[in-house]
């Protein structure tokens, strides 16, 4: 009988970055300052997670609740772990709300990169 080998060897975990072009342009910026719903929720924490999934939305539903963390909530959370890779990923125009339009004017070495410290993905690779 042949042994089964795992799909992946290497656990692999996304968490949303909490220092991201999407919570500082488009949750701080863009909901919670232009449309004022950060005078609406008790706290900051509270207007990231009801003002970012909106797609999930519905009338008959609960909102999504999201939660971002830190690169170094990310180290504390896996500190058990022997070896912690993180990598930031993903980042589109969108994210920085009206801020979009100031990104034609970004050099296009900069804007290669801001991805690593501004994207909304933190993917952690870990070994036990």
């Amino acid at each position: 009988m042949a042994s089964r080998t795992p799909f992946c060897r290497t656990p692999i975990v996304m968490l949303y970055n909490y220092h991201s072009a999407m919570v500082y342009f488009n949750i701080f910026l863009n909901e919670g300052l232009r449309k004022r719903y950060l005078f609406k929720y008790k706290s900051f924490k509270e207007l990231l997670n009801r003002r970012t999934e909106l797609q999930s939305e519905k009338d008959d539903n609960l909102p999504v609740l999201t939660q971002a963390f830190s690169k170094k909530e990310v180290r504390h959370m896996f500190q058990k772990f022997q070896s912690v890779e993180i990598e930031t990923h993903y980042i589109t125009k969108g994210m920085f709300a009206q801020m979009r339009h100031l990104l034609p004017f970004i050099p296009t070495s900069i804007k290669s990169r801001l991805h690593k410290y501004f994207g909304w993905n933190h993917i952690i690779k870990v070994k036990k």
